[in-house]
């Protein structure tokens, strides 16, 4: 993937590059500060209900 790739150009971001694991650690982080399930994305029904959309939760399975 692209997004792995060592970054180009000259600036101080040069040749750094993204692992899949840091990757992964910022998503679950991002996810979590944002209210949703990590494994799916999906907000959590917390989440919907501080939206004020229960009734979205409540057609979940």
């Amino acid at each position: 993937k692209k997004l792995f790739q060592p970054l180009g150009g000259k600036g101080p971001t040069a040749g750094v590059a993204l692992t899949t694991e840091e990757f992964e650690r910022a998503r679950e982080t991002y996810y979590q500060l944002a209210g949703c399930d990590p494994a799916t994305g999906y907000p959590t029904r917390a989440k919907l209900a501080d939206l004020g959309l229960d009734w979205v939760a409540e057609k979940l399975p």
